[in-house]
């Protein structure tokens, strides 16, 4: 039996279904709190944890106007948090050099 530990809000859909982790599992934690500095806040702050992982399973993020009307973005910003959150880790960049290029590229 897996057992995954971690803090609901920043983890990975595939830790909240113990899959297998992988960079992009990392990665999305850092996607998560890249966008808490930007919206004030998680995207799924009054949520239990059970609703998280559902939220996260589902791709069901919102952006980051959606949580913040007043947070300051661009569409290449959103597509970048959006790939970076995607469900599925074969989807998200792959390794870190890939996810500061395009993240750099995005602001």
């Amino acid at each position: 039996m897996k057992v995954s530990f971690g803090t609901p809000l920043y983890m990975s859909p595939e830790q909240m279904t113990n899959q297998a982790p992988c960079p992009a599992t990392d990665l999305y934690s850092v996607a998560i709190m890249l966008f808490e500095l930007m919206a004030g806040k998680t995207p799924w702050e009054n949520l239990n944890p059970i609703e998280i992982a559902m939220a996260k399973t589902q791709g069901k993020t919102p952006g980051l106007r959606q949580v913040n009307p007043r947070a300051e973005t661009s569409d290449r910003l959103d597509e970048f948090l959006a790939w970076s959150l995607s469900p599925d880790p074969a989807l998200r960049p792959q390794d870190v050099a890939c996810f500061r290029e395009a993240f750099e590229s995005a602001m």
